[in-house]
């Protein structure tokens, strides 16, 4: 494809749309190039900054004041409190210009975590959520109602309510399950000689759409009446409604319901498929759009072309090939794609053996097989596949088993870096967010010191 564009990111993550709109925001032409949607789709918006820490006993409270405790492979030992603080001033000023409606717990400067609740009955601590999953002061509330609906894919009240009971800040507050009838528009069960048939399941982003018209607002609101009703629950601000991730992608109804019913209301976080996750891609896509950034989906990058100077100069999928000054890879872990796990290698999807990977925990190594593959992390322990990865310098460069960095226009962001295990550490986004703006901050920089990468 002839033209040439300042800046290609591939990958289309959280990682990915952050780094094109940071570069795009200082002026530079980018380009998108993905083989997906990326894990917005799958993955919950919170701002997972740091939540748990080898070795640390209890969940951290105070992110940023736990860095030193990191390994120095670590993105966050690479990247330092002061870039991690301005990334994620970066990223806020992102989601105030899209409108979505977020919140950050603590500074900038001094992020502080906070408990979420999930739809498990369990705790998640983050730095930042969407306003619909913050957990109101439990001083304020009298009683609980944990509300699903038929046919609801993934999702059951009453696990949740047992979760919540084991909470020592829950023990004391009445908490009861309830299910609303799956609407009529899902048409859930069909009639077949003379017995009742499942016809599907409803998934959380199926709700969500149809709670967001005006008829399935109507509905939604009836039936969450309805249920607070025949629990003898009072409608009044000092009961806590607890809902899947289903109150629209737009409309913000649990606004809604707290102003029509008068009762506090929180979303929980889940797993599977993400409707936070996939109403903030939602608004960082058009705010790709409105900074001109061109996006090729449905673009597996299989090669490379090197320039004569020993810089990268274009990747190309097997229809096109995009040409850059500076690259960010954001392709994701081995769910993701960006890194291929074969019985004797870890190795890039792009560029194959070319860099180092930290702690490579291969099939044919003993450890693969530890029956521990997610160990406590108040133990102490990580399992190494965990946190294999492209190995960078300080720079988020990549570089090869001796050290030396092959590009030095390219940069590595995401999960694709090594030296970290997001899941356990609870730093999915965080972590995605900061490198992101890590990776392009150093690329402008060179930029602006008249060195080319």
């Amino acid at each position: 494809m002839s033209g040439k564009t300042d800046f290609l990111v591939v990958g289309a993550g959280l990682a990915g749309l952050s780094a094109a709109l940071f570069a795009a925001k200082a002026g530079k032409s980018v380009r998108i190039a993905c083989s997906g949607q990326g894990s917005l789709t799958i993955a919950d918006s919170s701002f997972d900054l740091l939540g748990y820490v080898p070795g640390y006993p209890h969940a951290v409270r105070e992110p940023f004041e736990h860095f030193e405790m990191l390994p120095s492979e670590h993105p966050y030992a690479r990247c330092g409190k002061q870039t991690a603080a301005n990334a994620i001033t970066a990223f806020r000023q992102l989601l105030e210009e899209s409108g979505y409606p977020y919140r950050f717990f603590g500074t900038d400067s001094a992020p502080r975590n906070e408990m979420l609740l999930t739809s498990l009955g369990t705790e998640k601590p983050s730095s930042g959520a969407e306003c619909s999953q913050i957990v109101p002061d439990m001083a304020d509330i009298r009683r609980i109602m944990v509300i699903g609906m038929e046919c609801l894919k993934d999702f059951f009240p009453q696990l949740c309510v047992s979760g919540l009971k084991l909470k020592p800040r829950f023990s004391k507050i009445p908490i009861v399950s309830s299910v609303m009838p799956s609407p009529a528009y899902f048409a859930p069960f069909v009639a077949s000689h003379g017995l009742t048939h499942r016809t599907r399941d409803v998934s959380f982003l199926d709700a969500a759409r149809f709670f967001e018209t005006d008829d399935g607002c109507e509905i939604l609101m009836r039936s969450v009446e309805d249920c607070l009703r025949s629990a003898g629950y009072p409608a009044q601000e000092d009961t806590l409604v607890l809902l899947p991730p289903i109150l629209g992608i737009e409309r913000g109804l649990a606004g809604t319901l707290r102003d029509r019913l008068g009762i506090s209301v929180t979303e929980l976080v889940t797993p599977g498929l993400s409707v936070t996750g996939y109403r903030l891609r939602l608004r960082l896509m058009r705010l790709l759009d409105a900074y001109g950034v061109d996006l090729f989906e449905n673009t597996l990058i299989t090669g490379h072309a090197d320039g004569p100077d020993g810089r990268l100069s274009a990747l190309r999928s097997d229809d096109i090939q995009l040409t850059a000054d500076d690259f960010v890879i954001a392709t994701g872990g081995i769910y993701g794609g960006g890194l291929v796990v074969g019985p004797d290698a870890v190795r890039d999807a792009i560029f194959g053996d070319a860099f180092g990977f930290t702690n490579p925990c291969l099939p044919v190594d003993e450890t693969w097989s530890d029956t521990e593959a997610f160990p406590k992390m108040s133990d102490g322990r990580v399992h190494a596949f965990a946190l294999s990865g492209v190995r960078t310098d300080a720079q988020l460069r990549p570089v090869d088993a001796n050290g030396k960095c092959p590009y030095p226009n390219v940069r590595y962001a995401g999960r694709s870096v090594g030296g970290f295990d997001p899941i356990g550490e609870k730093s999915g986004n965080g972590s995605a967010v900061i490198t992101a703006f890590a990776a392009v901050e150093s690329l402008l920089a060179n930029a602006c010191d008249g060195v080319r990468s």
